[in-house]
């Protein structure tokens, strides 16, 4: 299967966001993508749409496990964020 993202994006100033919907969860941006392509899924009533979702919420799932990898890696402060945060589901998961 080939690779459909490359690596994640680094800079040299890159710190912790913990205000606005950061406060909440990790991935805000994955989160509102996930309910739309799920919506869809649901709305559409067309079976073709249903399988789709669950495969975009694993590959979201690979995306940001190796997001938030580096992260710890990289920001030594992501950790404690990361602890008081949810990834993808406020106050759930």
């Amino acid at each position: 299967m080939p690779r459909i993202h490359g690596p994640c994006a680094r800079g040299t100033k890159q710190h912790v966001v913990d205000t606005g919907p950061y406060r909440l969860v990790r991935h805000p941006g994955y989160t509102g993508s996930l309910l739309t392509w799920t919506g869809l899924a649901l709305a559409s009533r067309i079976t073709s749409f249903s399988p789709w979702s669950p495969r975009c919420w694993a590959g979201f799932h690979h995306r940001i496990t190796a997001e938030q990898q580096q992260l710890q890696r990289d920001l030594p402060c992501y950790l404690a964020h990361s602890q008081h945060t949810k990834k993808l589901i406020p106050f759930v998961w």
